[in-house]
């Protein structure tokens, strides 16, 4: 509104000022010192011969008066409302109040516009808000396995669930524990609440084996889920948590769930 009110200001100024008062001097004015009564004419105190009278002079008080009232007009100008108002400036003054008028009305358009748009997305997030989907978990086991020679590999097996009730268009998952990496792609659909397993292996060390054998062995383990959900959007999804196991049993826990990122589909 800052802007606005200097731009009205300078609109309204700069019209006014820029204009100068014209001055239309008189052509036929002259002093009456440069006035010559006629030559070789006769005087006579009782008669006037018209043809050669001299209208300049006779005209001289009339001349004063109008030259003293152009100083006048000189040394006391119009004030600022006459000259705000004046013919010559008064167009500049209306199209001044044209622009300003449709700069307030351009400001208050895009403040509603912008208060539309703010609107319309928080709606839509509230209509994908039943059609959000994610994945689970569940179901982990583990089993050690000789490899021919001194190697041991330990056998990881989970399911991957679709707990909504909308299904899902899976296509791949990435898991790092610790050196290794496994990464298992399968395009598939996945109903609600109808698990997928997914297993994989990585290497065990003899330290490692003991505790899976004697107490518990934890493994930290970080991967990244793919999928498509109902309304075509493409989400990644990564994830890192604790696979305590042992003998007898699995569990993962999550641990510092990072935020999903998501890339809107065709």
């Amino acid at each position: 509104m800052r802007y606005v009110f200097c731009i009205a200001v300078c609109c309204v100024i700069v019209p006014i000022n820029g204009q100068t008062t014209r001055e239309h001097p008189n052509a036929y004015q002259k002093s009456a010192s440069n006035a010559q009564p006629p030559k070789n004419q006769p005087s006579s105190p009782c008669t006037v011969n018209v043809d050669t009278v001299n209208v300049n002079k006779l005209s001289i008080a009339q001349q004063t008066d109008s030259a003293r009232k152009a100083d006048k007009d000189k040394n006391n100008p119009p004030s600022y409302l006459r000259r705000l108002v004046a013919p010559e400036t008064l167009p500049n003054l209306i199209l001044c109040i044209l622009g300003i008028g449709g700069i307030i009305a351009a400001i208050c358009t895009l403040k509603v516009i912008r208060e539309q748009t703010v609107a319309i997305r928080k709606s839509v997030e509230l209509q994908e808000i039943p059609f959000r989907q994610w994945v689970d978990f569940k179901n982990w086991k583990t089993a050690p396995r000789n490899l021919p020679g001194d190697g041991v590999v330990l056998d990881i097996q989970f399911d991957i669930v679709n707990p909504t009730k909308m299904p899902l268009m899976f296509s791949q998952i990435d898991l790092a524990i610790g050196r290794e990496s496994v990464e298992h792609k399968e395009t598939l659909m996945l109903l609600p609440e109808v698990p997928r397993s997914i297993p994989f292996s990585i290497s065990l060390t003899s330290d490692q084996l003991k505790d899976w054998i004697n107490s518990i062995l934890k493994l930290t383990i970080t991967g990244c889920v793919h999928y498509s959900d109902r309304l075509g959007t493409y989400i990644e999804k990564p994830f890192t948590g604790i696979l305590a196991c042992n003998q007898s049993w699995a569990a993962f826990e999550y641990r510092g769930l990072p935020s999903e990122r998501t890339e809107r589909g065709p």
